[in-house]
């Protein structure tokens, strides 16, 4: 039985994707400085939340995003990370954003079924404004078709909820996401609050965050890991604010044509890594709408000071989690524009949708066709698969 758990919370979009793939490559040589990463042994080393899908298959029903035959499908997933932590006499690190999400029964179900009496917390997390930001993006980049204005208008609901859903032990509560004060106090009432550790990821270089993080874990050798290198889809590198507006325009589009799932998920992905990512100019970052900036303001306020009365221990700088002066100007139509060549220019050069499909002929009808093109003298036609073929 592993001798300790490292259990990394990763609030949505502080660097969590970019921090598991290095894990995943550093694996080797952080088992040798003394702290393994379990990573399954298919080769599958590109996909970054293997730890996620296996708390899905352990909670099943605790995560509104994730159906009841994907949980029973994860299962096996769950099953083998609790064997890797049987069998691992040293300390264990897991990793997951989805944790941040559970409310209080769930976070003491977790606890248990580890197995482990030594569990400390880690909690990457990033400045509130843009933290927001970056998860309006990924819920445009998810296919749903909404202005940052709506998706703030929703999260301000679900904040003022939280209190009440935490009380009642509610299931569905995204606030719980965001509000890092509520997070210590769920986990610290579990593994103690002197053994959760809140790691900031500030505005400066991903390196910056992989050297505190790795001081975050308490294991001295793992001080000089090399930093990770990771490919553009690797490092799941954020939209623009121009980028944002246009793909969720596409959305609704996507929407009235009926374009099924598989082909809206290529085509988005194709507009993303193809277009958006490979252009020149990209645009403005991200900032908050002029009528959200002083209420996100307050709201990162009063989370930072009832951290800092919690006294929770932090590597890096509370103030990282204070929003800064950002552009709070929309993108004007010139700017969705250029986005939207970048767009056009990934969909034309995908071909997404074109298809063919092949025959599947008996022994006999090949051997006819056989015959049939050496007497022609026509040689066989090439045959291509489908081009959104199927999905994990």
């Amino acid at each position: 039985m592993a001798s300790r758990i490292v259990l990394h919370i990763g609030q949505q979009k502080s660097g969590t994707t970019y921090l598991q793939h290095g894990l995943a490559q550093r694996a080797e040589p952080a088992a040798a400085a003394g702290l393994r990463y379990p990573v399954p042994p298919t080769g599958e080393r590109h996909v970054p939340n293997h730890h996620q899908r296996a708390f899905y298959g352990l909670l099943p029903g605790e995560f509104g995003y994730v159906s009841d035959t994907h949980a029973a499908q994860a299962r096996t997933d769950w099953e083998w990370l609790a064997e890797q932590v049987r069998a691992e006499p040293g300390p264990v690190l897991l990793s997951s954003e989805a944790l941040a999400f559970l409310r209080p029964s769930a976070v003491r179900r977790v606890v248990d079924e580890l197995g482990v009496s030594d569990v400390s917390v880690l909690v990457t997390a990033r400045d509130l404004a843009r933290n927001l930001g970056s998860a309006w993006q990924q819920t445009v980049r998810g296919g749903t078709a909404v202005t940052f204005e709506e998706f703030l208008e929703v999260r301000s609901r679900d904040r003022d909820r939280l209190a009440e859903a935490d009380a009642a032990d509610a299931v569905s509560a995204p606030w719980r996401a965001y509000d890092l004060a509520s997070l210590f106090e769920r986990w610290g009432a579990v593994v103690g609050s002197d053994r959760v550790t809140l790691v900031t990821s500030g505005a400066g270089a991903p390196d910056v965050l992989w050297r505190r993080y790795l001081e975050a874990t308490g294991v001295p050798g793992l001080a000089g890991l090399p930093t990770p290198v990771l490919t553009v889809q690797q490092a799941h590198l954020g939209l623009t604010w121009p980028e944002t507006v246009l793909l969720s325009e596409l959305n609704t589009a996507i929407d009235a044509a009926g374009i099924g799932l598989r082909n809206s998920r290529v085509l988005r992905e194709a507009v993303v890594v193809d277009g958006f990512l490979a252009a020149g100019e990209r645009g403005r970052k991200v900032g908050l709408p002029a009528t959200w900036a002083q209420q996100v303001a307050e709201w990162a306020s009063a989370d930072v000071a009832a951290l800092r009365q919690a006294g929770v221990r932090v590597v890096g700088d509370l103030d990282d989690l204070t929003p800064t002066s950002r552009d709070s100007v929309a993108p004007s139509g010139e700017e969705v524009a250029r986005a939207a060549s970048a767009a056009v220019l990934a969909a034309g050069r995908a071909k997404l949708f074109t298809r063919v499909t092949p025959v599947v002929l008996t022994p006999r009808q090949r051997a006819e066709r056989f015959v049939r093109r050496r007497l022609l003298r026509q040689p066989p036609r090439s045959w291509a698969p489908p081009a959104d073929g199927p999905t994990a």
